[in-house]
């Protein structure tokens, strides 16, 4: 990415008066990204869907350089993901994130993919991650300054109608 788009991409993240928030990436469907079934493979909606959790995390302070300098990171524990329309090669995706909950260690968090051109949503992912001291492999509190930022989305997403694909389960509907 050049360094314009970089600069787009972090004011659409601090948008946190959003809600939810919106995040363009740039990113396409991909020709390594195609199965065999000619549409978007499900392990890169992960990724992509990854892509903008790491976004986010930077932008809340979590990022690479955090976790250098704290040997401290977040792990996901939980995920879940509901695919809704085909995404096919080289239509672009852009995303929306909504903070659902929040303690002292967790974030859980609900995104959504949307085709770029129409708007439609293409897929969710819902996703409970925890904060980790990763010389002990134990979960810890979020350091002071990381939780006011999460506490201000939370402030600004508290209104916010909680998606109604929000805690699905697998199963059969009969």
């Amino acid at each position: 990415m050049h360094s314009s788009h970089n600069q787009e991409v972090r004011y659409y993240i601090h948008m946190l008066n959003e809600k939810p928030i919106k995040v363009d990436l740039d990113m396409k469907v991909e020709p390594s990204w195609i199965d065999y079934n000619g549409h978007m493979n499900v392990a890169f909606y992960l990724l992509a869907f990854d892509k903008v959790i790491d976004e986010f995390n930077n932008n809340l302070g979590l990022g690479i350089e955090y976790k250098n300098d704290t040997n401290k990171s977040t792990y996901a524990l939980e995920s879940h993901i509901i695919w809704i329309k085909e995404m096919m090669l080289g239509e672009r995706m852009n995303f929306t994130i909504q903070l659902l909950d929040h303690d002292q260690k967790r974030i859980h968090l609900f995104l959504t993919m949307l085709h770029t051109e129409n708007s439609i949503k293409v897929a969710t992912y819902e996703v409970l991650s925890m904060h980790i001291d990763l010389s002990t492999k134990k979960s810890c509190i979020f350091p002071e300054k990381i939780q006011k930022k999460i506490e201000k989305i939370m402030n600004s997403h508290s209104n916010i109608p909680k998606p109604m694909l929000s805690g699905s389960t697998v199963g059969i509907r009969r």
